[in-house]
């Protein structure tokens, strides 16, 4: 794993625009939940935000039992079995459209195989749609 010392430096200005309102709650969901299977440190009043409403219940999740074969797969370090879970898991209409229990141990399993650059890159594609814009001026 690389750390060069500025990880979770931004998380400051990422917890300033989601107290500016700049997420949609489902998108506030989303955020929580890939910044806690990277396993970084989210400030309580972004988790206090996010908790202000019901955590989205919807979403696509794969047949019993493969969440489980995942982690299974991902502590073992197999990491073909684990990227197959792991696009299994995930919904045919993209990361956004997966369950969060399915995207948040999708991120932890691929992190666990050693496949963090995988796991920051579905996390990425995740919150990328719903990030604040600047507006033009």
């Amino acid at each position: 794993e690389v750390d060069d010392g500025n990880r979770g430096r931004s998380i400051g200005v990422l917890e300033n625009l989601a107290l500016q309102g700049r997420f949609a709650q489902p998108a506030l969901h989303r955020l929580a939940t890939v910044l806690d299977a990277l396993d970084y440190n989210i400030p309580v009043p972004l988790w206090n935000l996010a908790s202000r409403s019901e955590q989205p219940q919807t979403g696509y999740l794969p047949a019993t039992g493969m969440l489980s074969a995942m982690k299974k797969a991902s502590e073992e370090r197999h990491i073909a079995a684990t990227a197959l879970y792991a696009l299994l898991t995930i919904s045919p209409q993209g990361p956004p459209a997966t369950h969060l229990l399915g995207l948040g141990e999708t991120i932890r399993a691929l992190k666990r195989a050693g496949l963090e650059k995988d796991a920051r890159r579905l996390g990425f594609e995740t919150l990328f749609g719903d990030w604040p814009r600047a507006s033009g001026r």
